[in-house]
């Protein structure tokens, strides 16, 4: 009797790991298939990735400039000329204001997102001058080539802004322009609020120090939409502003008394109290 009992037992227990090891087996059959479903989807996508990439080169090589049309909701912010820049699939666009008012902001697509491009503290230590297109001036431009089918769909410039505040284009690039002025808005704000009042010596160290570190370490862009005009214009305001607080830092520590701030202070002061308005107006018209 104990010798049955026991060989049956034996048997339950061989049966037990005979079905514990299947199931494992089933288990990391289903593991593995899942890794290799995973690992061929990567494959895929970067197969895609790499595809696009050869089909964006290959229509870079055969661009023809000459055929990208260009479409204008502004009709007196004129295309002058486009041409390829030296390094990398860009075009260099010249465009010239025929309007009788200064022009301070565009958008541009090139069967992309938009690009806005706008005044961004540019000489700020020497002249205090916003970018402003004149009149029967001209200005240049940088976009990425990236529509292989850019001869079809061409270069649209979607809005301008003026300097008198009006804007003049289609709704939705006025309203990018506006949101990517937000952006810029609101990192001023932030960047003013840390150095605080003009001031000398070890204060204007420290107000430079700790600004200079939220740049770093909290972009205001992370805050905001990804990839929204927003953060876009977060981001602009903020690489320029390391740019000048780097500049200020060396005059400090070089011993040069006029360091560059109160002008810097002063200039950001003004740029805040025109995004206010130009974000906050209700003037869309020319």
């Amino acid at each position: 009797m104990k010798q049955r009992y026991f060989w049956r037992l034996i048997r339950h227990s061989i049966f037990f790991v005979i079905a514990a090891l299947a199931c494992a087996a089933l288990v990391g059959a289903a593991g593995f298939r899942q890794a290799r479903r995973e690992e061929q989807q990567a494959e895929l996508r970067r197969g895609r990735q790499q595809a696009a990439e050869q089909a964006l080169l290959r229509a870079w090589e055969s661009l023809n400039i000459s055929n990208i049309p260009f479409k204008s909701k502004a009709p007196d912010f004129h295309l002058v000329s486009i041409e390829r820049t030296p390094h990398g699939a860009a075009l260099l666009l010249t465009m010239r204001n025929d309007y009788a008012k200064g022009i301070t902001a565009y958008n541009i697509a090139t069967g992309s997102p938009s690009r806005s491009v706008d005044s961004l503290l540019h000489d700020a230590l020497t002249a205090a001058n916003d970018f402003t297109i004149a009149p029967g001036s001209t200005s240049e431009v940088i976009v990425d080539f990236n529509d292989p089918d850019l001869e079809i769909n061409g270069i649209t410039l979607g809005a301008v802004a003026f300097d008198d505040g009006s804007f003049e284009g289609e709704t939705a690039s006025i309203r990018e322009i506006r949101q990517f002025r937000q952006g810029q808005l609101i990192q001023l704000e932030r960047t003013l609020a840390l150095l605080g009042k003009p001031s000398s010596g070890a204060a204007l160290l420290e107000s430079l120090s700790r600004s200079q570190l939220d740049l770093q370490s909290t972009p205001m862009e992370s805050q905001l939409p990804q990839g929204s005009m927003m953060a876009n214009g977060a981001k602009a305001v903020r690489l320029s502003l390391a740019g000048y607080l780097g500049e200020i830092r060396a005059n400090l520590e070089s011993g040069n008394e006029s360091s560059g701030m109160p002008e810097l202070i002063e200039y950001a002061q003004r740029r805040v109290a025109e995004l206010h308005a130009s974000v906050e107006g209700a003037n869309m018209n020319k």
